[in-house]
This record gives structure tokens, sequence and C-alpha cells, in this order.
């Protein structure tokens, strides 16, 4: 790029961009505003595909002014890209001009890589967190903006084992793959057919019982795997991208569907999400929260709301994300299951302030027509009554529905998990007979017992029928990730 290109490059989102602090007191309107992010992500991820060349002409020219500005908290006028301010505190070469400059000492430049990879997941932090304040601003995302986003979470200490997120993992991989070949089917029918499931269904020349993924544990190891492949920074383009170019989705929602033709047509990542409460966010949540556990803080919330409203933008689906997050985080330090109350009251204390007011009623069953109001409240009381009452996951779910509708979804988890979170198998054999949308119900249940026991509280059949595949033929690639995830986020 010459230089007189850097001085004068045609952007439209950006020709406003009369600014003392970035993103914040500016002439440019929200959808302005997140584009302007977009075009600055589009040259620190060196891609292609989700940008013009103006974007990323602009990116490389005015990248390291504006995110300086944003480190060192400078407030000098900036009006042109690719001129510093007179009142920055030093003149910041462009990126392109260093490949001229001679090579430091290795351990010199290995610990400048080390600190160049820091300040750019700092970066992208904070392009995030100004993504979701413009998105709050606009109201482009449904959700309130509740006390989670100030809650800064402790950092896992050195006795943490890493075994509890191997847990959580396996656990929704198990549970997806026990329950998807008899998805959809009304208990009573499905054990006309089959019994009592306590094995995968499917079974080898040899009759060992082997375990296929479909969409929950695709899209759950998809996040998983970008989340590797970036070093840990969330970059939302990126998993927009992974879901829309992995190849076929198995057992794919309509939600799902609605996000990808919306996103392959162009749109921006932020607009694809149907307004949708359906359970395709929470069941591929889980993996958010794997690359704060060194550091905790406060990103982990915005990396998951941002996450969830990609492809379901709901009040009660993000809400539901953003309090499945928290527990998750929490149960991988509890030593024995919490008391049965626990789970009712604790998602209902997380996501109270994130749904707001927003109603949401029954669709079918003995309760349709009877109540009309947020999803945590539903939980609070439909939950403390069917336990009081004694009744059977079967019972409870046959109530309120077991369908993929967060009203049916959530409160069967939640049950399931109030009954049976001390013994891990009972819980993921209850999911996967006792319910209707019995791939997801187990495979978020999977998530839940396995944080809370660990991969070694998981049955060894499971584990090792699974064929840890994400696609058509990568068998074993589940364990890879894994593995990777670990020396990654844990032991490096």
């Amino acid at each position: 790029m010459n230089e007189s290109a850097q001085h004068h490059i045609p952007y439209p989102a950006v020709e406003k961009f009369k600014i003392r602090r970035p993103f914040k007191n500016c002439e440019m309107q929200g959808s302005e505003k997140i584009q302007g992010a977009r075009c600055i992500r589009a040259y620190i991820s060196g891609l292609d595909y989700f940008a013009d060349a103006a974007d990323r002409r602009f990116g490389a020219a005015c990248y390291e002014e504006i995110l300086h500005a944003i480190a060192m908290g400078a407030h000098a006028s900036w009006t042109e890209p690719g001129k510093i301010s007179p009142d920055s505190p030093d003149h910041i070469e462009h990126p392109a001009m260093r490949c001229s400059h001679s090579t430091h000492a290795c351990a010199t430049q290995e610990s400048s890589n080390r600190e160049s990879r820091r300040s750019r997941m700092n970066e992208s932090r904070q392009l995030n967190a100004n993504i979701l304040r413009q998105l709050f601003e606009t109201k482009a995302i449904r959700l309130e903006p509740g006390a989670i986003f100030d809650h800064a979470l402790a950092p896992k200490g050195p006795d943490f084992d890493f075994d509890r997120v191997e847990g959580m993992l396996l656990g929704a991989a198990i549970g997806d793959s026990l329950g998807n070949t008899s998805e959809s089917r009304i208990p009573l029918l499905r054990h006309q057919l089959h019994g009592e499931i306590r094995d995968y269904l499917v079974r080898d020349r040899t009759g060992n019982a082997i375990g296929y993924p479909s969409d929950d544990t695709q899209l759950t190891f998809w996040t998983l795997e970008q989340l590797i492949e970036d070093k840990g920074e969330f970059i939302p383009e990126h998993l927009a991208r992974k879901f829309a170019d992995s190849g076929r989705i198995y057992g794919i929602g309509q939600t799902m569907r609605g996000f990808l033709g919306a996103f392959k047509s162009g749109r921006p990542w932020y607009e694809c999400g149907p307004h949708s409460a359906g359970n395709g966010a929470l069941m591929r949540i889980a993996p958010m929260l794997i690359p704060h556990l060194r550091h905790g803080g406060t990103d982990i919330w915005t990396d998951t709301a941002l996450s969830a409203m990609m492809t379901h933008n709901d009040h009660a689906s993000t809400s539901s994300c953003l309090a499945f997050t928290a527990m998750l985080w929490e149960l991988m330090d509890m030593k024995t299951a919490p008391e049965p109350a626990w789970w009712p009251k604790r998602y209902a204390a997380l996501a109270a302030d994130l749904q707001g007011a927003i109603g949401y009623s029954p669709r079918s069953g003995c309760m349709k027509y009877s109540f009309d109001g947020p999803l945590h409240q539903f939980v609070s009381e439909k939950l403390a009554w069917a336990y009081g009452e004694n009744l059977s996951v079967m019972e409870a779910c046959e109530i309120w529905r077991s369908g993929a509708y967060l009203l049916e979804t959530v409160p069967s988890v939640l049950y399931i998990l109030m009954r049976h979170a001390h013994d891990p198998e009972a819980a993921l054999v209850r999911a996967v007979n006792d319910t209707k949308d019995n791939d997801t119900v187990a495979s978020i249940v999977g998530a839940a017992v396995g944080a809370l026991h660990g991969r070694k509280g998981l049955p060894d059949r499971w584990i090792e029928g699974l064929t840890g595949r994400t696609k058509g033929m990568d068998d074993g690639q589940v364990f890879c990730l894994i593995s990777r995830a670990r020396q990654e986020f844990w032991e490096k």
C-alpha cells in the first residue's frame, strides 16, 4: 500500500469519524460505529471474507492510532485515516513499515511476540465490549444489561482440575449421541420402540454401541475449535464463518438454518440471528467459558452474549446462555452436588434482570393459556411445585412439555438436575428417555453433570463408544480438540 493511498481511502461509515475517544464521542450512528469496529477487525484478523477492500485498507491505515488511543486513554482529536494526532505521546508506525526493520535477538523477538498476542487479545476484547455496548444502545440485541456484566470472576486457581472441563465437553457430546437416534419422539412411544435407553442405539458390526453426533455436538465443538484457532479471542465473524463453512449440520434446526441463510447472503453477523426462543444457542454455549479459566474477569459475559445472539436473538435465549455459563463455572468448583433448590433459584437469580419483563407462554400441553411471563418466573414457580409434589421427570415434563422451546427445555433440564445431579448416569438416562427433544436436553444436562463430576464421573462405556466426530469422517476430533484446549488454555 502506498502512502498516498493510506490518506485517501473512501469508506462511507467512517467519513464522519470526528472523535475524541474511539466509538464514544463521535457523530456516527450506532450501526456505523459497529461497522467501524468491523473495518478495524478486518485488519487485525488478516481475513478477507467479511470485509471489502476499503474496509481492510482503512483498518490497516488507522488500526494503530485508534487502538493506541483505547489502550492509552488518549483524548486527542483524530479526524483522518493514516495521520497521528499531534497530541499522541509517540509516533506509531504503520505495521507494513516494520518489515524493513532489522531483526532483534531471538529471545527479544519471542517476548515481543507474546506481548503482541496479549495486546491483540486485549484489543479484540475492547472491540467486543464496544460492539455489545452499541447493540444495547440501539436495542439491536434483545437483552437487558443486567448486573452479571459487572461481575468479575476470579481465575481458577492452581488446584483446579481440568478434568472438570473435559467432563463438561464430553458430557455434552455423550448426551447428544445418546439421544439423537430417538429425538423428537413422545417418551411413551420411544419406550415402546426401544425400552429404556441406557446406551447408544447404533451398533457396529461387532455389536458395540457407537455414538454419532448431531448439531449439538457439531456446533459445540466447532465453537471450541474456533476459540483455539483464535488463541482464546472471541471474534464473532470467525465463528459465524465456521458455522457457515464447516459442512453439513446434522439435524439442523429452523432457526440455525435462518441464521446461515442470512449470513451467507452477506448480512453482518449481528443482524443474522432470528428472533427465536429455541434452544439452539444454549446447547452450544459451554465452550465459551474455557478461554477465561486462567484470568477470569468480565469479558466472559460479553463474549457469551455476542455468541448467543449471533444465532438466536432473543431475551430468553441469551439470558439463559449467560445464566448457564455462570452456573457451569460455579459447578466446576463444587465438591458435591448442590441442594435441589439451588438449580432453579440460581438460574432465576442470574437471569431475572437480563430477561426483564418479556413474557413467554406455553405453546401446548395442560399449561397452555395458564402462564404469560418471564422464563425465570416460570422456572421458579413450576419447578418448586413439581419437586414438592415429588413428580417424576416424565410426569413433570409431560405437564410443561420438553421440546426445543426454551419454556420447555430450561425447566426440563433444571428439573432433571434437581432430582439426579448427584448421579451423572441417572441424569443422562432420564434426559434421554423422559423428554421429547432428548438429544439437546441430554446434551445440556451432560455438560452440567460433567462440569460437576468431571470426566471420571462419566461411564467409561459412553466415552469409549463416542466416534468423536464433528463432521462426516473426522473420527476422534472431539478428543483432539479437548486435548488442544487443555494445552492452549490451561497448560500454557
